[in-house]
């Protein structure tokens, strides 16, 4: 570092985006670093320290940590509405992939060795802890690439043997979470729980009408009996589900109006 000291901030940061392009991923870390020592504000060098030491990551020592702590400090740095952390977190998401596919290649190659399956496993788990907040922060990334990348390897992990205990059930708790939370399964939690008001309404409908029908029917023969099941079945069906429709429209109707009286979200009254 002592012949870094004499370059100047701008020159070293310039060094260190190369070295990084180049893949000389621990020249880079030492430029960035650098920079900052005079700069250390500076979200450029922050960004490319943290990528560079989330590169330098091999099966005896990982670097995520430091990565992701140099995220957290661009999105200090950044102005609301920079589109810096999302570039960081795209190029994030790289160093993962790669990470852990030097982990399933190491893991496939001495599968047989039990030892190396929980060190897979206890990687899969940091991988998908900076996973988690990315995907928190940034939605869009989430839902294109961090959500399918965060499912693959929990499921790829909770088939494989050797996976117990409190980790598995970590893994469980996070994959339940991630798919419940997507946007996919919440509108299929919502349609299942109409369908089942539905379903409810339609019984209720049903049963009420054959009471009804057998007060005024009074079935004494067969032929009134079997009036009273197949004709009066199709009558209660037809005007229930009728009474459905409407009562569905209603509600649709009144929401609208709902809406329609609000002043547009963030906006003053005066600007819609």
């Amino acid at each position: 570092m002592t012949a870094m000291n004499h370059i100047e901030a701008a020159s070293a940061l310039s060094f260190g985006k190369s070295a990084l392009e180049s893949e000389n991923h621990i020249e880079a870390h030492a430029y960035f670093t650098h920079v900052l020592e005079t700069e250390p504000e500076n979200v450029q060098a922050v960004m490319g320290k943290g990528l560079a030491a989330g590169w330098q990551s091999n099966l005896r020592s990982s670097r995520l940590v430091e990565m992701l702590r140099m995220y957290e400090r661009v999105k200090e740095l950044c102005p609301l509405g920079s589109t810096t952390p999302n570039e960081m977190a795209t190029d994030m998401l790289e160093v993962l992939m790669a990470y852990d596919r030097l982990s399933r290649e190491h893991t496939m190659k001495f599968i047989s060795v039990p030892e190396a399956r929980y060190e897979a496993f206890d990687r899969a788990e940091e991988t998908l802890q900076v996973l988690d907040i990315l995907r928190k922060d940034h939605p869009m990334l989430a839902k294109e690439v961090i959500v399918p990348m965060m499912t693959n390897l929990l499921r790829s992990h909770m088939n494989t043997s050797g996976l117990m205990g409190d980790q598995l059930d970590r893994f469980k708790s996070m994959l339940a979470r991630i798919v419940q939370e997507s946007p996919e399964e919440q509108q299929k939690a919502a349609e299942s729980k109409s369908d089942i008001s539905t379903t409810f309404i339609v019984l209720v409908v049903l049963v009420v009408g054959y009471v009804v029908l057998h007060l005024i029917i009074e079935p004494q023969s067969v032929g009134g009996w079997l009036f009273l099941i197949f004709g009066g079945g199709m009558i209660i069906s037809i005007v229930g589900m009728i009474g459905v429709a409407g009562f569905a429209t209603a509600i649709a109707y009144f929401q609208a109006r709902k809406e329609k009286k609000k002043p547009a979200e963030g906006k003053s009254p005066g600007q819609v």
